[in-house]
């Protein structure tokens, strides 16, 4: 391992870009490969980790960023390299930690008190203290926080996904509150999903565009309503959120909230005017879908609005014979009752309800049907 530093160092002096990758390449599998001598050895530090190593560890090493000698104990263990506190505390007030390999930016530490953070899906925990700290000495250059760039995230991001409403209004002033993480959510739309509403509403008030969407189309409003946040739901439906925005798979957030058994999420929809005959990618409306699942609550608050219990999705399929293809008996008397529902319907292969019931075995269904058609035909 010693070697093949040293022999990165004379690479890096040079410019050689093909040997450098070379060399990293062989420190990793050095790394994830150590021969048995090698085991009690002390290493510089792992992908997005500063060890715990002494401090003399990189006493001798150059900085790949100032290119001078570490002295003093004054070095941190970094992805395999080990950097001066004095470059890693500019670099990281200046917003330029850069990767001498990759030239991507990243960040790694607090610089004032040297503590590590941890990695998860929205980015790093910061703590308090750091925060403050940071916030004080980076009001002179005026630079976001975003300490996560590998993910494209910022500490806004992190501070929002987490729950963390102290730090947002800390935070909140100086950031871009349209910055995303690699998923493409917003700070808005991870509070959100969270059920964080106080952060959710910090963040409406500090300009935060409330139709914001993520890489698969998905807005705060849509999120909010699959997961049944409804107090959310109600505070951005009264920021104007566009109530009939779809995803990438033409999914609203009445359909969402349709389909995961937000009933309340319905209720608070169709007030605001939701469409209830929108329909997916697929052609599904709400009440379609609400009966896959047997969501018996959520289709009688759309039965009740009046959605179209006739409607087809692309396949030809009605609410009525989804549910009796799927067994839901309750669902079926829904439907049924005032003889609304068109029993004899067919979808794309010729199929009526009670042909899929009866094909499915549902034998209740198959009874409910006949009856309805000997009540249809008495009428007649």
């Amino acid at each position: 391992m010693e070697n093949i530093q040293e022999r990165l160092r004379d690479a890096r002096r040079t410019g050689d870009r093909a040997l450098i990758i070379q060399l990293m390449r062989e420190q990793e599998e050095a790394r994830n490969n150590p021969v048995e001598e090698e085991e009690e050895e002390e290493r510089c530090g792992d992908f997005y980790q500063i060890d715990a190593v002494s401090s003399e560890f990189c006493n001798g090493r150059e900085d790949p960023i100032s290119r001078e000698v570490i002295q003093d104990g004054d070095g941190v263990c970094i992805r395999g390299n080990c950097y001066s506190r004095d470059s890693i505390r500019e670099s990281i007030l200046t917003n330029t930690f850069i990767d001498p390999i990759t030239r991507r930016r990243k960040a790694f530490i607090d610089p004032i008190t040297r503590s590590s953070f941890t990695m998860d899906s929205f980015g790093y925990e910061y703590h308090r203290n750091m925060v403050d700290t940071l916030i004080a000495r980076l009001q002179e250059v005026q630079t976001r926080l975003d300490l996560c760039l590998e993910y494209n995230g910022n500490a806004l991001i992190a501070a929002a996904g987490r729950g963390q409403a102290e730090i947002v209004r800390i935070l909140i002033a100086g950031a871009n509150v349209e910055a995303t993480e690699r998923s493409g959510s917003t700070a808005l739309i991870l509070a959100a999903a969270s059920g964080h509403a106080e952060i959710v509403q910090l963040l409406l008030n500090a300009g935060a565009n409330v139709d914001a969407t993520s890489n698969d189309g998905n807005t705060a409003l849509i999120l909010a309503a699959e997961s049944g946040r409804t107090e959310i739901v109600q505070i951005l439906l009264a920021a104007d959120a566009n109530v009939d925005k779809t995803n990438n798979d033409g999914n609203t957030a009445l359909i969402g909230a349709a389909v995961y058994g937000q009933a309340e999420s319905v209720r608070r929809l169709l007030a605001a005017d939701a469409d209830m005959n929108a329909t997916d990618n697929a052609g599904n409306t709400a009440l379609i879908l609400a009966t896959v699942n047997g969501r018996t609550e959520i289709v009688q608050i759309l039965l009740a609005a009046d959605a179209d219990m006739n409607a087809t999705n692309r396949t030809g399929n009605t609410a009525l014979i989804v549910a009796a293809g799927n067994g839901q008996a309750e669902s079926v008397r829904l439907l049924l009752r005032g003889a609304r529902a068109f029993t004899e319907a067919t979808n794309r292969t010729g199929n009526t309800a009670l042909i899929v019931a009866a094909a499915n075995g549902h034998a209740e269904i198959v009874q409910l049907l006949l009856r309805a058609a000997a009540a249809a035909a008495a009428a007649a």
